[in-house]
């Protein structure tokens, strides 16, 4: 049977003080972020060419051939016009020779 006492109503006792929520703000190490890798997929090459990050970009520099002969004969065609219109829109950006 449910009384007056019952009710959640009433102020809150120390025991509730227990549950709430304490925020502790940490330090980020940044230990969770990994190296960059070469692109594995056609995708990955475009937005290397168009990035801004040097490493992501001579990455695909350095891999983009191997990896588009490495490619399916429908993957190349499928992705040809978005990556042709990266490859002639690309620009020196960090003065590479």
């Amino acid at each position: 049977m449910y009384t007056q006492d019952d009710s959640d109503n009433e102020s809150s006792s120390p025991e509730d003080e227990d549950f709430k929520p304490i925020y502790r703000a940490e330090k980020d190490t940044y230990s969770d972020l990994t190296n960059l890798h070469k692109p594995q997929f056609l995708s990955d090459l475009i937005l290397g060419y168009s990035s801004d990050n040097y490493d992501r970009f001579t990455q695909s520099l350095q891999s983009g051939a191997l990896l588009i002969q490495s490619q399916t004969l429908n993957d190349v065609e499928h992705m040809a016009p978005d990556l042709l219109q990266v490859l002639f829109r690309t620009e020196n950006k960090f003065d590479l020779d």
